[in-house]
């Protein structure tokens, strides 16, 4: 058994499980939050204003094209259709296009705004939120008879000790390079690698949720990649030899 979307505390994005924070507040933004909301509108409103104006001269040129294409064919002049040109202006292609142009180029604005705002609401606006199918995928027994605020506690858990071991093994993979001057930054990784992983464990037992042996898979990746590593620095080296 996995946590699913059925948990009241999980949400499914893009394929993909989240738990959101269930101490956090929704609907109201702090400060910070407010000011990044209103980078972000200026920076739509720009991004529209510019796809506009590129979708005004992209098809009104298209539509000119092909207005000049059927002029030539008919053997007549060609001219562009600007309003107010001429008393009795005839909207031309190229007024079209441009004017197709636009309604695209809004249609594509308003798609991408209903998008963002149905993905605010899936995450409560601003209520954070933490992917958990590493842990459905990694620990054993974790349902959705798990508590939200446990499920939540677990994943910042889980989190923490995965950055710690990824920490540990990276700083081990360099200590083999640069000697013994950072031994001691290697067993502090190491103490607290040990700790939020004993953490984790206990947590996770007081939930009925078992954290296999070993690496967490963050961990063991990094593991794998070095071992690659090594074994191709190593058949380069002897081919090198063999020359």
């Amino acid at each position: 058994m996995t946590v699913s979307a059925r948990h009241p505390g999980v949400v499914r994005v893009g394929g993909r499980l989240m738990v959101v924070d269930p101490f956090a507040d929704r609907g109201e933004l702090t400060e910070a939050q407010l000011q990044v909301k209103r980078l972000r509108m200026r920076l739509t409103m720009l991004f529209g204003g510019f796809l506009v104006f590129v979708a005004i001269i992209v098809g009104g040129l298209l539509g000119a094209i092909a207005d000049g294409l059927i002029a030539r064919g008919r053997g007549q002049s060609f001219s562009l259709s600007l309003p107010g040109s001429d008393p009795n202006w005839v909207p031309g292609l190229d007024v079209a296009g441009a004017v197709l142009g636009v309604i695209l180029a809004v249609f594509l604005l308003v798609a991408r705004g209903e998008r963002r705002r149905r993905i605010g609401s899936i995450y409560g606006g601003h209520q954070p939120s933490r992917w958990i199918d590493p842990l459905n995928d990694h620990l054993i027994g974790l349902d959705d008879d798990v508590a939200w605020t446990e499920l939540w506690t677990l994943s910042r858990m889980y989190s923490a000790a995965e950055r710690a071991q990824r920490e540990l093994v990276q700083m081990g993979a360099t200590q083999q390079e640069v000697g013994t001057e950072s031994a001691q930054r290697v067993a502090d990784a190491q103490f607290i690698a040990n700790d939020t992983r004993a953490a984790l464990e206990k947590t996770a037992q007081q939930m009925g949720v078992t954290v296999p042996t070993g690496p967490l898979p963050d961990a063991q990746a990094i593991l794998a990649n070095g071992v690659k590593q090594r074994g191709r620095n190593g058949r380069r080296n002897s081919s090198a030899a063999g020359l």
